[in-house]
């Protein structure tokens, strides 16, 4: 789907809002306006953010729970991948995982929780079993895929890239239709283990899709210039990366610039001015969402001290 089919898809949403807005049909308002801001997403996700906000709002104020439990599930995916206001976000998944009862409900709720207590090295075991608890009960192919991208993303920021690469190839595989979502961090664990064919197989599943948003291109760029940095083509891969980080900043996508940032000093090391000022906004974000082991990666990286394959090898652990 282009951009003028996502326009007009949005146009038609953003006409049912008003509709049932005005008649005051708020079951029908509050879905439409979640389902606006899950098409929105790939290419204004500051709004799409907003959007799903409002639809949770609306539900929270009607009494429709099980709208507001989904919503906030919506949300807290997007508030993470965006690196939005994490703590006030936390505080809502965990209100609605106390009112949630179906197991895909609790599932994108812990999902979400989960991910974003990974990024700050705070994860409980307590969590993430009741995760794999409800992930173990959900057949739906979109569940299975938010439980095994979560189960991927554990173990990228736990250390472990075999096992995330395993992870997030299966959450790719098993929802071919949310590349957008799923593919991105998929090229995450080659980059940092420089397994140059991992790589490769995350900017291929991104090349293929013909729904690409704004941020999916910026993904393909991103990737490529890991892709570059892995040949030693590091002149182009610098290059991708500053054009990486320009769309990320345009669309509002802080934490997916600051992971870009890092790459580029995991990858190509910090001596340059472009790649120390990527450094310097990575960890501005960083610090702001909480995100500790992104910290202590990149304060390895800017001292050229991580070990090979994750680093360049030119130092010791």
């Amino acid at each position: 789907m282009d951009l003028g089919r996502r326009r007009e898809g949005a146009a038609i949403l953003e006409a049912a809002v008003r509709l049932a807005e005005s008649g005051r049909f708020f079951g029908t308002e509050a879905r439409a306006r979640h389902n606006l801001g899950v098409s929105l997403f790939g290419d204004e996700p500051l709004r799409a953010t907003e959007v799903v906000r409002g639809a949770f709002e609306l539900s929270k104020r009607v009494g429709n729970r099980s709208m507001a439990v989904w919503s906030c599930g919506t949300l807290g995916i997007f508030a993470f991948l965006v690196g939005g206001d994490w703590d006030a976000v936390l505080v809502e998944l965990q209100e609605a995982t106390a009112t949630a009862a179906a197991p895909l409900d609790l599932l994108r709720l812990l999902a979400a929780e989960s991910m974003i207590r990974v990024s700050r090295g705070g994860l409980t075991e307590d969590l993430w079993a009741r995760l794999e608890e409800n992930g173990k009960q959900v057949s739906d192919l979109v569940g299975v895929g938010v439980f095994e991208y979560a189960k991927g993303y554990r173990a990228l920021v736990n250390g472990d890239p075999a096992s995330a690469h395993a992870a997030f190839v299966r959450s790719a595989d098993t929802v071919p239709s949310g590349t957008g979502i799923f593919v991105p961090n998929l090229g995450r664990p080659g980059l940092w283990q420089r397994e140059l064919e991992w790589a490769k197989d995350a900017a291929a599943r991104l090349d293929a899709d013909k729904d690409t948003t704004a941020a999916q291109r910026t993904s393909q760029i991103a990737i490529h210039a890991g892709i570059a940095a892995l040949e030693g083509r590091s002149d182009e891969a610098a290059a991708g990366y500053g054009e990486a980080l320009k769309h990320y900043r345009a669309l509002g996508l802080d934490f997916e610039l600051a992971g870009a940032a890092l790459d580029w000093v995991l990858l190509l090391g910090p001596g340059t001015p472009e790649a120390r000022a990527a450094a310097d906004e990575a960890r501005a974000i960083f610090e702001r969402l909480g995100a500790r082991p992104y910290l202590e990666r990149l304060d390895a990286a800017m001292r050229d001290v991580l070990p090979s394959p994750v680093g360049r090898g030119r130092g010791g652990a």
